[in-house]
């Protein structure tokens, strides 16, 4: 997973097409965030309370180009907040963006350092759980403080039963005391935030400058209040979903095969596959439950909803996510197109075709998580196959509006009660970040 904040203009250039937007639907409405005209930003997530983050433009760098921040927007406000680390001057300068929000109002980012001594990207989460590291470059010093608990390794044994030890060797997961150890060559990507301050994180590796020792290399890591966890190294175990109680899902290496976990808090469940060697979860909702996808007898990979102890095979597709309800979308790409589906209770409704807006840089989608977005109400969100934004519900997809001389579109979240956030490309080929909310 590539970070760079700095090609957010790139990497949403592929959603232009030639020629005006088509029809609209008068069920939803437009709103611009950011009241200084002709200023670039994007919106990437955004909660059931309408609160809304992104990345604006705030600068140029020393070698050209946009420099970027993070904001946060509530409803009511007339201006964005800027919530992420941001330096757009000097040999070392930063950039940033906000990729998620929790319900509580949580902020998970990241941030890429070129020419930072301690290697190119970090994640940040505001308000930071604890005060930074003292010392910590003020760039860095968004980052949280180490969970004050153990740090120990869990893992399977051949009986399936949970084994955890100590984990010697990791001094911390947080960006800034890496930076002031002298690592280099990390990337510590963010991948998920709930308001029990719990975050997983996924370590590259980091060499002390001085010892020459290697920590935590290629390792996926959940960070709380009762320490970090991690449950091997990338080749062994991948973290892939947090829910709101601390629990995780991934996947981690059993004999002759892989299969998918969920870590309850204390133990490591196997969820099994569909019958063949292999299975992966990607997504996990509040209840516990998982999606993910799996080989089956005969070879084929295919989709699953793990709930109750139970895996139940939902077609020839690989899911995305899975909402409150238990409901899963999926996708199969078919050619050049993505054709999407919704699983429920035994029934599959065709969500129709959808382009990916991530382009080559899709880490600033949510690490492409965002090529479509599913809600607790049973919506997806996301672009159209003409590169406009637009949203299913109950076996209808509507157009989103556009203001006038708009090109194209991106919706990349949506929320039952806070809305769609994305971002549109208007008359000047700028892009704005945007809020859809529907019609009262």
């Amino acid at each position: 997973m590539r970070r760079i904040v700095l090609f957010v203009v790139a990497a949403v250039a592929a959603l232009a097409v030639s020629g005006a937007a088509g029809s609209v639907s008068g069920g939803w409405t437009l709103r611009e965030l950011d009241p200084v005209r002709g200023r670039v930003g994007v919106a990437m997530a955004v909660n059931a309370s309408g609160v809304v983050v992104g990345a604006h433009a705030s600068g140029r760098v020393s070698g050209g180009g946009d420099c970027y921040v993070g904001f946060l927007w509530r409803p009511g406000g007339t201006k964005l907040k800027q919530i992420g680390p941001s330096k757009c001057f000097g040999d070392m300068w930063s950039t940033s963006a906000a990729l998620d929000v929790t319900p509580g109002g949580r902020v998970l980012g990241e941030v890429f350092c070129s020419g930072c001594s301690g290697g190119t990207a970090t994640y940040w989460v505001w308000p930071a759980a604890a005060n930074p590291t003292p010392g910590a470059d003020s760039e860095w010093a968004w980052n949280p403080a180490p969970a004050a608990g153990p740090s120990r390794t869990c893992s399977l044994t051949p009986a399936r039963s949970t084994r955890c030890l100590p984990f010697r060797g990791l001094p911390a997961v947080t960006g800034a005391r890496i930076e002031e150890m002298g690592c280099g060559g990390q990337n510590l990507n963010g991948l998920g935030l709930n308001d029990h301050v719990d975050v997983i994180a996924y370590l590259d590796w980091c060499q002390d400058a001085g010892t020459g020792e290697i920590y935590g290399p290629d390792s996926y890591y959940l960070a709380g209040p009762d320490g970090l966890v991690n449950f091997g190294f990338r080749g062994t175990a991948v973290i892939a979903a947090l829910n709101a109680w601390g629990h995780v899902a991934g996947g981690i290496g059993v004999p002759h095969g892989w299969h998918a976990f969920l870590w309850d808090g204390r133990r490591i469940v196997d969820l099994g596959t569909l019958g063949g060697q292999k299975s992966q979860a990607v997504a996990l909702n509040d209840h516990s439950q998982v999606a993910g996808w799996s080989t089956t007898r005969s070879g084929k990979r295919h989709g699953f909803l793990w709930a109750g102890g139970r895996m139940t095979d939902i077609g020839a597709v690989v899911p995305l996510a899975v909402n409150a309800q238990g409901a899963v979308l999926s996708t199969r790409t078919e050619g050049k197109r993505l054709h999407a589906f919704l699983w429920h209770d035994g029934r599959t409704a065709d969500v129709g075709y959808w382009r990916t807006p991530s382009a080559g840089n899709a880490h600033i989608l949510g690490a492409g998580r965002r090529a479509l977005a599913l809600d607790d109400a049973g919506r997806v969100a996301g672009t159209d196959g003409q590169g406009h934004a637009a949203v299913w519900e109950q076996g209808h997809t509507t157009r989103l509006p556009e203001p006038p001389g708009a090109t194209a579109s991106a919706a990349v979240d949506i929320d039952v009660r806070g809305g769609i956030a994305g971002w549109i490309r208007n008359e000047r080929g700028q892009l704005r970040a945007v809020l859809w909310g529907k019609r009262s």
